[in-house]
């Protein structure tokens, strides 16, 4: 396995995550944009057959009980995400020293293993170069 690949189940693992993700959110654009798709095939599958499912019929009726859902996994999801936030803001300091290893080691990240050493160089339209 090299630095920085991913395994293929890992890969298909998130390709899964993203397929079960996409068919709520086409119905939630469906149910959003009720105007702009009536007369759409997403329209009659959504809302129309789904919609006319025994089972359903208490969620998609007059209750919405999926929209409710989504909205309140939103609001807890911004309650929390304020609250204790994941991203950090980077110093300018530790930003200048990450540009500048990462200049030194020939454009690769820190860690990485370089066999070129030296300096980084641009070229410039008019073929001069430039060291930084």
């Amino acid at each position: 396995m090299l630095l920085g690949g991913t395994y293929i189940n890992a890969f298909l693992f998130n390709l899964a995550i993203v397929m079960f993700c996409t068919v709520p959110l086409v119905q939630f654009c469906v149910i959003a944009f009720q105007g702009y798709t009536v007369y759409t095939d997403a329209y009659l599958i959504f809302l129309v057959q789904v919609g006319n499912l025994q089972f359903f019929q208490s969620f998609y009726g007059e209750n919405n009980v999926f929209i409710w859902m989504m909205l309140l996994i939103a609001c807890v999801v911004l309650i929390y995400l304020v609250r204790y936030p994941r991203d950090v803001a980077m110093s300018t300091d530790d930003f200048r020293k990450n540009l500048f290893g990462r200049i030194e080691t020939g454009g690769r990240a820190q860690g990485a293993s370089s066999k070129k050493k030296g300096y980084f160089s641009l070229t410039n339209r008019d073929s001069s170069e430039v060291r930084l």
